[in-house]
């Protein structure tokens, strides 16, 4: 009875197209009255990955989607949310929330490319950052903003950026930046320019 009270409230608030309520059955949820950012999510990423065209250029496409799908994940997947006492729930939520931030990774990684591609350097870095922020000890992002930073006619952000890496390292790892690394870092240093310039991977 507290129930069936709670959901004819629920309803009045909401409406019936929000939450139908039939005798005992409660739903389905019309799915014109519901938007579910996770699957917009999925939804814009999933094509790009079977999309086929000129390897060789930056689809606009892909891009559009792939833009859209970074701006719509502003957090973790329920971030602050658990139930209680309830192992399956957690382990779910645990597994699905890296899944969904592996396909961000991915999202960045391939918008750094296209951008990176298209010259577009002030952009690039912009993802590139937020991309370095899922993991500050992934030291191929490092050396990724290090070459945008450099064309971008920003040398001593690059030089700034190998010293956060160096110091992340030593803080997290206790070790120092691999030999690619500081191959890069002295290239950079030196002005050694040709051999810094960045190549994206393409769709």
């Amino acid at each position: 009875g507290s129930l069936r009270r709670l959901l004819s409230e629920v309803k009045k608030q909401l409406g019936e197209k929000m939450l139908p309520v039939d005798g005992e059955r409660v739903g389905p949820l019309s799915s014109d009255a519901v938007n579910v950012d996770t699957w917009e999510f999925e939804q814009l990423i999933g094509p790009s990955k079977g999309h086929k065209h000129d390897p060789e250029a930056v689809c606009q496409v892909c891009m559009d989607r792939l833009e859209k799908a970074v701006q719509l994940y502003r957090g973790d997947f329920m971030i602050g949310f658990s139930l209680a006492e309830c192992a399956e729930f957690s382990d779910w939520q645990f597994f699905y929330g890296e899944y969904l931030r592996r396909e961000l990774e991915y999202a960045l990684e391939n918008l750094v490319d296209m951008l990176t591609g298209l010259e577009s350097y002030d952009q690039a870095i912009d993802y590139a950052r937020r991309w370095l922020a899922l993991d500050l000890l992934n030291e191929p992002v490092h050396r990724r903003l290090m070459q945008l930073y450099t064309v971008a006619g920003r040398r001593s952000a690059a030089l700034r950026q190998y010293q956060n890496c160096r110091q992340v390292l030593l803080k997290e790892l206790s070790l120092e930046p691999e030999e690619e690394t500081l191959r890069l870092y002295r290239a950079i240093r030196f002005r050694k320019l040709a051999a810094v310039r960045p190549v994206g991977n393409r769709l």
